[in-house]
């Protein structure tokens, strides 16, 4: 609680103004008692000869202080009632996302079982286009050289359309098995991460979940990965909420900004990691609106959001970013941002 708050000094205004009517009022009636006319010269006469008056007099600087008091206890009830209705409105949002959160790892798990299928089967069709080319090559001869060249080139694009749907299904897998662990809630285990690829999980993640709400988005996206940077023994699942918040916040401004600006405007995000003299930097970096430099050091403060009410956001997501990069990995996260130009978090992680 500051001391001087806008609450209490307002109450303390307006308390030393009604305090001043018990010294004007009371000088007044002297002044018509004693002198026989209430002009201004009888009520400075009476204010000074009156030494009862000068103890009225004092009215004003009482109630102000006793008024500011209370404007305090007012503003800290205020303040008090906010952190309550914040709080209601996080433990709102988190039993619905637990509801969603199940949900969607049921639905999940029910995709995965026919993608291992559709892995499985893309596999094996690869394996059986290279034993029909060794069939079809027994009997070469009994093929004209057209012929033969032509069925041979079917082959092959069967068998790399089968590589491909095998790719496609692996990176679908990767995204559900991610999926399925943002739901969950775990905090998981350390393990050695390849940051480049937790970053592409998420990426995918973050834009095709904004994307799937709001059909008309879309960005430009550049990713500059350093492939030299090594391994870290981290925690993929909070780091990849870390991620994926930023990756949402960043996707939510362009979005904004290109409703503000029409077509006149492209929105863009840079996704870069390399190596720095504290460890591993990842830098996010999108050309939406900015943030105010007046409030950088909030943005990381609980329940502080600029986003406007009446859209399932406690301001808290920074915050818990904060506490997982700086607690939970020893790293550090901080924000660059020019107002109407670019906002660019960067997280600097440390090597042990």
């Amino acid at each position: 609680m500051k001391p001087f708050s806008k609450e209490a000094y307002n109450y303390a205004v307006w308390g030393a103004l009604f305090g001043l009517i018990f010294p004007v009022v009371a000088t007044w009636i002297e002044a018509s008692q004693n002198a026989g006319n209430s002009g201004l010269n009888a009520f400075f006469t009476s204010q000074k000869n009156a030494p009862l008056l000068w103890i009225i007099d004092t009215a004003p600087l009482f109630l102000g202080i006793f008024a500011y008091f209370i404007g305090w206890e007012v503003d800290k009830v205020r303040q008090k009632n906010q952190e309550i209705l914040h709080t209601q409105q996080q433990l709102i949002l988190q039993e619905q996302m637990a509801t969603i959160g199940q949900m969607t790892a049921g639905i999940a798990h029910e995709i995965k079982n026919p993608l291992n299928f559709v892995t499985n089967f893309s596999e094996s069709s690869s394996e059986i286009a290279d034993e029909l080319v060794e069939s079809f090559n027994q009997f070469k001869d009994r093929f004209g050289a057209d012929d033969f060249n032509s069925m041979l080139e079917m082959i092959e694009d069967l068998k790399q359309n089968a590589i491909d749907i095998q790719s496609n299904g692996h990176r679908a897998n990767s995204i559900v098995l991610a999926l399925m662990d943002q739901t969950r809630g775990n905090n998981g285990a350390r393990t050695n991460t390849d940051i480049n690829a937790l970053l592409e999980t998420n990426i995918n993640l973050a834009f095709q979940g904004y994307k799937a709400n709001h059909p008309a988005f879309n960005l430009t996206l550049q990713c500059n990965f350093d492939q030299s940077i090594p391994r870290l023994h981290v925690n993929p699942q909070s780091l990849g909420r870390v991620f994926l918040n930023i990756l949402n916040n960043a996707c939510y401004a362009v979005d904004q900004k290109k409703e503000a600006r029409g077509s006149t405007f492209s929105p863009e995000l840079k996704v870069s990691t390399g190596m720095s003299d504290q460890g591993v930097e990842i830098r996010f970096r999108d050309n939406g609106p900015g943030i105010p430099r007046a409030i950088h050091q909030s943005i990381f403060e609980p329940f502080f959001t600029t986003k406007p009410s009446g859209q399932a956001n406690t301001g808290l997501g920074l915050s818990i970013c904060k506490d997982i990069i700086y607690q939970e990995h020893g790293g550090i996260l901080t924000l660059e941002s020019r107002e109407n130009e670019f906002t660019e978090f960067i997280i600097r992680l440390p090597m042990n």
